[in-house]
């Protein structure tokens, strides 16, 4: 049996909102990179090896969501002006990378209005818990779409300075809606960070929904969902019979 939801800790990418990559989306982030470059009277750095670290699994390897970090791993070896540079504009280059690869072409989740407005109704907090590279695209998207107000709190990795699965994040957002970690529901798309952050932050549940995403590396132990569900329309069933 599943405790009673005290609060949502959810996912952005793939709970609330879903949508595919833009096939351009390297060309475009390689272009504002070479911009920064020009503007700081640099050399440019072959477009070749950009589209490589672009397609590079390096956004998985950070640890934090320091945006210095993040462009360190696609500077890589540079040279030093150039590496300067990158750095110096990095959280520039980090919404410009949110904006080309995911921003363009996200859309809410058939069902999260109505599970949002459930929840509001029922007096359950509910907190967005997402890794990303920068947080601005996010709160734009939740406003446009006439969600934004529906969260107690929005917790995102490069403001927070911590990645799921470190459950410190986890920890901070039930603060933040003022919960008993035992009675909070953590849904995400992923086991290797949503459900396994939700197991060391010791939430009440772990929710599993599908999405566009497939992960590649092997499932850490621990990262067994309590249940799976396909949309948030499947939520709300769940939760209505916890409610």
């Amino acid at each position: 049996m599943l405790p009673t939801p005290q609060a949502l800790l959810l996912d952005f990418g793939g709970v609330i909102a879903d949508g595919p990559e833009p096939p351009g989306w390297p060309a475009e982030v390689t272009a504002a990179v070479q911009e920064v470059l020009a503007a700081a009277g640099v050399p440019p750095v072959p477009d070749a090896a950009l589209l490589a670290a672009f397609t590079d699994r390096w956004v998985s390897r950070l640890t934090t969501g320091d945006h210095a970090e993040l462009w360190g791993e696609v500077a890589g070896e540079w040279p030093a002006p150039s590496r300067a540079a990158l750095l110096a504009h990095a959280a520039v280059l980090s919404r410009r990378y949110m904006e080309a690869r995911h921003a363009a072409t996200w859309r809410p989740r058939p069902g999260m209005a109505e599970l949002l407005a459930e929840a509001h109704a029922r007096g359950v907090p509910v907190a967005v818990v997402s890794n990303t590279l920068c947080a601005e695209p996010h709160r734009k998207f939740l406003d446009r779409a006439g969600l934004g107000g529906r969260f107690a709190a929005q917790l995102y990795s490069d403001e927070q300075r911590v990645r799921k699965p470190d459950p410190e994040i986890a920890r901070r957002a039930v603060a933040a809606v003022r919960a008993d970690p035992a009675g909070c529901w953590f849904v995400g798309d992923t086991r290797s960070r949503d459900m396994l952050v939700a197991r060391r932050a010791g939430l009440g549940a772990a929710v599993l929904m599908h999405s566009l995403r497939v992960e590649e590396q092997p499932y850490p132990d621990g990262s067994e969902p309590d249940a799976e569900v396909s949309d948030p329309h499947q939520l709300r069933a769940l939760l209505a019979t916890c409610w």
